[in-house]
């Protein structure tokens, strides 16, 4: 890992959250800046020769499916880089093959899918209540994620100008 500073992102990567960084001697892994290669590029004129001194990476950018540290690291550390990624979804093929989405999910993919078959067959008003049901199955489904991450109830408050 010393002196190395382009590493290969994983082949079924399909949108990277965050990287982080663990430095030589340390225990905690911490969150390094994202910038696009356009800004990389602005901040860190002459990134990609000898300009600048190696050290611990604290920024990197994302160029042709690599990873691009900044600084270059000056010192090999095991598992020093943890990457966080959305990963692509494997291909349903046959019908025995199950969707790689949580299985909440697979009645909104089973409605939208009749719905692309009504579509097809040009039967527009039931493919409309299909696009309403999958988007109200979904709408439904996003609230539950969003649900579970609260930490507290929501109240109803009763403000002065509410009452008589």
């Amino acid at each position: 890992m010393a002196k190395q500073q382009e590493y290969a992102l994983p082949d079924d990567t399909l949108i990277l959250k965050f990287v982080q960084f663990k430095d030589q001697g340390q225990q905690s892994y911490f969150l390094m800046k994202a910038l696009s290669i356009v800004e990389f590029n602005r901040f860190v004129d002459g990134w990609d020769g000898t300009t600048f001194h190696s050290g611990t990476p604290t920024t990197y950018t994302v160029y042709a499916g690599n990873l691009l540290l900044f600084p270059i690291p000056d010192f090999s550390v095991t598992d020093a880089i943890k990457i966080y990624y959305t990963r692509k979804p494997t291909n349903v093929v046959l019908t025995t093959d199950t969707p790689d989405l949580p299985s909440l999910y697979h009645k909104a993919l089973e409605e939208h899918c009749v719905y692309e078959a009504y579509e097809l067959d040009e039967n527009w008003e039931a493919a409309q209540v299909k696009l309403q049901k999958r988007d109200n199955d979904v709408a439904l489904l996003r609230g539950r994620i969003d649900w579970k991450q609260q930490e507290v109830y929501p109240t109803i408050s009763v403000l002065p100008e509410d009452e008589w």
